[in-house]
């Protein structure tokens, strides 16, 4: 089956961007080393995402911590490794968010699933050719070949010319109006020709 490629193509710019959003989010939800909730706001940063958080003071004085989460690359894949950056003290890991990333790439993977492959026309042409071969015999007004096997016409153009004869007998503007503007039109429209009289 056919791959829709211009859709493919895009998927893993979607997938980093879907996780640059849940990242940057405000107040994202993410918790600190102690599992504390953080009051976030990471940026993107090249490769990472940037967090600097200081608290509180404390003794007159307090020292940030930067929080620095792997952004995953142009393919949409990777990231999620963080890194707690302390001032005055040892760098540290924080909560690995590989599992987060995974699952927005597979919720991406799954809506978009319907989406990646479209139907081969050669599986369904021949059962919509032979619909529109049926619809056409029926509005035919003559007798006719198509794909090489003759057709029938339809009942259009017996009811056309029965309409046609019954309505010579009326007569005022508005079925003068209905004949020229319809009754007569409607064997070009179907037909590429008018009834016969």
């Amino acid at each position: 089956m056919p791959v829709f490629d211009e859709l493919k193509a895009l998927v893993p710019a979607l997938k980093r961007a879907a996780i640059d959003a849940y990242v940057c989010a405000p107040n994202a939800g993410f918790v600190d080393e102690l599992g504390d909730l953080m009051n976030t706001n990471f940026r993107i940063d090249g490769d990472h995402y940037t967090c600097t958080i200081t608290p509180p003071s404390q003794g007159g004085f307090s020292l940030p911590t930067t929080y620095r989460i792997d952004r995953p690359g142009p393919d949409g894949q990777g990231g999620g490794y963080q890194k707690i950056i302390r001032t005055l003290a040892f760098d540290g890991e924080g909560k690995h968010l590989g599992a987060e990333f995974d699952s927005i790439r597979s919720d991406i993977d799954t809506i978009l699933d319907p989406f990646s492959v479209a139907p081969d026309p050669a599986a369904i042409n021949e059962s919509l050719t032979e619909q529109v071969r049926q619809v056409t015999r029926r509005l035919a007004l003559e007798a006719g070949s198509q794909g090489g096997s003759a057709t029938g016409a339809g009942n259009i153009g017996g009811n056309l010319d029965l309409a046609l004869e019954n309505s010579d007998a009326m007569s005022g503007g508005m079925i003068t109006a209905f004949k020229a503007n319809f009754l007569s039109q409607i064997g070009k429209a179907v037909g590429g020709s008018t009834p016969s009289r």
